[in-house]
């Protein structure tokens, strides 16, 4: 069950900064590749 709760708070905290990603990429569109490309080394 613990690690559940673990599970879940990483997969929150991805969907969280995937959603935090795409208002970056409306605002900026060369900060949106920089900060794709970091989230995908840091999520992968």
């Amino acid at each position: 069950m613990k690690l559940f709760s673990i599970m879940y708070i990483s997969l929150s905290c991805k969907v969280f900064i995937f959603l935090f990603f795409i208002v970056i990429a409306k605002l900026n569109q060369t900060t949106s590749i920089y900060m794709f490309s970091v989230t995908l080394i840091w999520a992968g």
